[in-house]
């Protein structure tokens, strides 16, 4: 079965808090999703901040072919 990942920064994380995922079909199980917990949570807002304080001088043209 195929566990999706969560994506903290620019790097996926493969967490033991999951839920699964049913098809709608025949309910069974198709793949498992990672749940972000609170350390992943803080972690992600930390590391949007940080990027936040580097991109917002630049131009807009900038950060449309970044």
């Amino acid at each position: 079965m195929k566990v999706y990942p969560i994506l903290v920064g620019n790097k996926t994380k493969e967490i033991d808090n999951y839920i699964t995922i049913n098809s709608p079909y025949d309910n069974q199980a198709v793949a498992k999703v990672c749940v972000a917990g609170e350390n992943e949570i803080e972690e992600a807002i930390e590391k949007a901040l940080k990027a936040f304080s580097l991109l917002k001088h630049l131009p807009v043209y900038a950060k449309a072919n970044a």
